[in-house]
């Protein structure tokens, strides 16, 4: 069936390039001249082919385009609606999601715990034995910290070498408590720690001296003054109430105790020496006292 032109009314040729209203189906010759359009725009319509959906000017001027969009988009969007199962490929979606964050945050949670667990491997083989050294070589130089100024100590408690430390650490705090019931202190002072001054040794026969921590400094300025007015008391019962020592006091001390021992060791009588004020005195005369006398401080058990 031949076409005809809507603008010029000659027959369209099957050569000559053309378009179709998509409203009212009219033929036009794809030109500026019977389409009424740029050049350039008959250019890109010849370039979009059967892409291309074209109204012509009568169509556009009787608002018959809104129409044909509307109708052409509602009948379309119908189709595939109809064509589709909606809660299917939704429930199919979420469910994909699901298993790609699933996936997501498991290897997300195994790369973090292979690098924390790598990085703590590597911490531990790099400074454990470091870290480890330190310690043994603070261990070994120095006594575990204490507070002097709440601590004192006690020379007398009795000790026995035949059992080991834990059995005789009830009959230790049975002795401590008769001899703060002996000071007679009201409140009692509350006792934070107690530790023997000294390595353990079942060979020994006097016992370690006590070192004993309360909870504030008065506590421990008035057992003190306390335990010298009731000195004699404190002797009967084979007690000595001292004050703690500082680092190099406690070294001081060891160095005069074993020149002490030395001395009486050697012929001199122990009546003759005597100890004061962390000085060694023979007949009144002070004796000198070498650092080398002594490796240090008593350790604490």
């Amino acid at each position: 069936m031949t076409k005809t032109c809507k603008t010029c009314k000659r027959n369209v040729t099957a050569n000559e390039p053309i378009y179709t209203c998509v409203a009212c189906n009219a033929c036009f010759h794809l030109s500026s001249s019977c389409t009424g359009l740029t050049p350039v725009a008959v250019n890109g319509i010849k370039d979009l082919g059967g892409l291309a959906m074209l109204l012509c000017q009568s169509c556009h001027d009787n608002n018959v385009r809104d129409k044909f969009v509307r109708s052409f988009t509602q009948s379309n969007l119908v189709e595939k609606i109809e064509s589709l199962d909606l809660n299917d490929k939704l429930l199919n979606m979420e469910q994909r999601l699901t298993e790609i964050v699933d996936r997501k945050i498991d290897e997300a949670l195994k790369n973090t715990c292979e690098k924390v667990e790598k990085t703590y491997s590597s911490v531990l083989s790099t400074n454990l034995k470091t870290e480890k050294a330190k310690i043994d070589e603070s261990q070994t130089k120095h006594s575990p910290r204490h507070n002097i100024h709440q601590s004192f100590r006690i020379q007398g408690i009795r000790e026995d070498p035949a059992k080991s430390k834990a059995e005789n650490l009830v009959p230790t705090c049975d002795e401590v408590n008769k001899m703060m019931e002996t000071l007679g202190l009201q409140p009692k002072p509350q006792i934070v720690e107690m530790k023997r001054m000294g390595k353990f040794d079942n060979a020994r026969t006097k016992p370690r001296p006590l070192l004993v921590t309360l909870s504030t400094e008065h506590e421990v300025s008035l057992l003190l003054a306390t335990a010298r007015r009731k000195r004699d008391e404190l002797s009967k019962a084979n007690l000595y109430l001292l004050p703690a020592l500082s680092r190099e006091d406690a070294i001081r001390e060891n160095q005069i105790l074993k020149k002490r021992r030395e001395l009486i060791n050697n012929g001199v009588e122990r009546e003759k020496l005597s100890v004061r004020n962390l000085e060694l005195f023979l007949d009144g005369e002070k004796v000198e006292v070498s650092s080398t006398d002594s490796g240090g401080p008593p350790t604490l058990d």
